[in-house]
């Protein structure tokens, strides 16, 4: 574990200096934003992670250098057939040297992790890393032309509002050119140093920590108010997400709180946060239909712009409603003098019922337990193996590396209030493999009658879980051992 005492320290140097100091110089603006030119992340990749990358090493950088390697070995081997047996054609000469090639890499790169996300590179369907950089520079202009006539230049961030549909978009997320230009140069100063100048959260500080910092390009972000129930599909953050992603932080990971923001400074940010998110993703899925479909470039950049912009407004007006009517109890034990000892009897008959769901032991929930991890249908423990303290390292849908959450530790990224643990049950967390579990804890017709809500149950439970002396509680109570499971 000794990358941790180096990324606390540059955690610490960057709150203290390159991100929250309004004095940092900026860094120059580029007179356009750059073509990505990196990997394509379509899917969570199936490589078995043992531990943490080392600092500045992550997944995707040695896989980097792991697909030269293998590129000059494959050279290598085709030269070697070609002076074996010079009568082949080349075709064929490249064929035998392929089909020689694993057994080579094999040797030569032993980490069994990235042989696995070197197999899934690839131009198919099924392949779950594409490689933008095979882009020639007639093709990356055509990216840089079509991306520029959508969305404006580092200097003059903008989106073209070509039609009515999205002028009122654009003026509903708040994404107009005066507001864009004033959120670039806040971004520039307070986060450009580790989300990147286009958002892909590789800058020049961001490299080096861990987790990682989010590449808004994917359109991805775990931490969403949205609710999939009603939109039917991976919603987008509401403004309220990045508003408090923002101002208050992450807790146990790199990202600080910008509390000394004014609150029209944090929506400016939020505004071209959400700018670079929609231009990244119109790239990316762009790039994606691309390769795997051979779609015209300029006609994909439009085709895909036109398809994302409206579900951000449509996340935006689709929040989670957490059923509180149901849960008198949700934050009445954490803030309430009023907590009364029947109360308390209702609370931990509650918690108790939260601790058979979550380890597959309540009835009325059919559990598969072929499941995968990332499966509604497998228990909590299933992923949060040990509650979290046992959990696996696995690949999120970024090409990075996450473990489902220690919940015996009192440190919940997304908020510890109820509201903020029942968002990321009911919502998921997007991109991590943590599902959505709206329908599997849904209320039934006995669950009304009996008053009984599995959503609440499992809530009241995780915030038990937390903390030390609930945990003990919990054990004096129903003489179950928490901290021996």
């Amino acid at each position: 574990m000794r990358f941790r005492p180096a990324t606390t320290g540059l955690l610490l140097l960057v709150g203290l200096t390159g991100c929250s100091d309004p004095k940092t110089t900026k860094v120059p603006l580029a007179p356009e934003y750059p073509v990505r030119n990196d990997f394509l992340v379509t899917g969570a990749s199936t490589a078995s992670a043992q531990k943490w990358y080392e600092p500045g090493l992550p997944p995707l950088v040695r896989l980097e250098a792991n697909l030269s390697l293998k590129k000059r070995l494959l050279a290598d081997e085709v030269d070697r057939v070609r002076r074996a047996e010079p009568t082949l054609a080349d075709d064929e000469i490249v064929k035998k040297a392929k089909a020689g090639l694993d057994r080579i890499v094999t040797t030569a790169i032993p980490d069994t992790e990235q042989q696995t996300l070197l197999s899934e590179i690839g131009t198919g369907v099924g392949s779950k890393v594409l490689d933008s950089r095979n882009y020639d520079s007639a093709e990356r202009a055509e990216f840089a032309k079509g991306l520029t006539a959508i969305f404006g230049t580092p200097t003059d961030p903008k989106i073209d509002a070509s039609t009515d549909a999205i002028k009122a978009a654009v003026t509903e997320l708040r994404l107009e050119q005066k507001t864009l230009q004033a959120g670039e140069g806040l971004y520039r100063t307070y986060c450009l140093n580790c989300h990147g100048e286009t958002g892909n959260g590789a800058g020049p500080g961001g490299k080096y920590l861990i987790p990682l910092p989010r590449d808004y390009r994917r359109g991805l972000f775990k931490f969403v108010s949205a609710d999939p129930a009603k939109l039917g599909y991976i919603p987008k953050p509401r403004r309220a997400d990045l508003y408090q992603t923002i101002h208050k932080g992450l807790a146990g990971a790199p990202m600080p709180a910008f509390t000394a923001l004014a609150p029209e400074q944090i929506d400016n940010i939020i505004s071209y946060v959400m700018f670079l998110s929609l231009r990244g993703e119109t790239e990316f899925q762009a790039m994606r239909a691309n390769i795997l479909n051979q779609d015209d470039i300029p006609d994909a950049l439009k085709e895909q712009f036109k398809a994302i912009l409206p579900r951000w407004v449509a996340s935006e007006k689709n929040p989670i409603v957490p059923d509180r009517d149901l849960s008198p109890l949700d934050e009445k034990y954490f803030t309430s003098v009023d907590f009364t000892d029947e109360n308390k009897v209702q609370f931990f008959d509650s918690v108790l019922r939260g601790y058979y769901i979550f380890n597959g032991q309540d009835p009325t929930i059919k559990l598969d337990p072929t499941a995968s991890t990332a499966s509604v249908s497998k228990n909590c423990n299933g992923c949060h193996i040990g509650y979290g303290k046992a959990a696996p390292y696995q690949y999120d849908e970024w090409g990075s590396l996450v473990r489902p959450r220690n919940l015996t530790v009192a440190v919940l990224r997304g908020g510890r209030k109820p509201s903020d643990i029942y968002n990321r049950i009911h919502g998921g967390i997007h991109g991590s493999g943590m599902p959505s579990h709206y329908d599997l804890f849904k209320q039934s017709p006995d669950d009304k009658v009996k008053n009984v809500n599995k959503m609440w149950d499992v809530i009241h439970f995780v915030q038990v879980l937390s903390e030390t002396n609930r945990r003990r509680s919990f054990k004096d109570r129903f003489n179950i051992d928490l901290e021996a499971e």
